[in-house]
């Protein structure tokens, strides 16, 4: 039997107490599938997720975020990168995670503001891994 209290289990999911995440991908089912990971174990106060610019810039005039995790082909890369200024200008306490299929936007994403990047393929253990090391008290972000 697996405990939930194993240091597997711990290791898998840190503890993010009062974090609420914004997920922009233009995949629903990234978005879906994200949504549900970070959700597990009430670690995150709250995520939503947008398909489209308009719809995250909404979403977080509405409610800033502590974190947002973005895939920067919105709908496409320049748009996307665009995007990643606007929300380190507009929105400076909030933490941005790239993410992406494509090993070559991590050099982009990150000239453009953001904290962390995951590969797309990357266990999902890595995402609430970058989500916590953003947060972190501890953790030194430029921008």
């Amino acid at each position: 039997m697996e405990q939930t209290t194993s240091p597997a289990s711990q290791s898998v999911a840190p503890r993010l107490p009062g974090i609420d995440v914004l997920i922009i991908d233009a995949d629903w089912r990234v978005r879906q599938s994200l949504s549900g990971l970070i959700r597990l174990g009430d670690r995150i106060d709250s995520v939503e997720a947008a398909g489209d610019i308009d719809s995250a810039i909404r979403l977080i005039e509405r409610r800033s975020r502590d974190v947002v995790l973005i895939d920067p082909r919105l709908p496409d890369v320049d748009a996307g990168l665009a995007l990643l200024v606007r929300l380190r200008d507009r929105w400076p306490a909030t933490r941005v995670i790239a993410m992406s299929a494509s090993h070559a936007l991590e050099d982009p994403a990150r000239a453009s503001g953001c904290a962390a990047f995951v590969p797309k393929g990357a266990q999902p253990a890595a995402f609430l891994d970058a989500i916590a090391a953003v947060v972190s008290p501890t953790s030194h972000h430029s921008g």
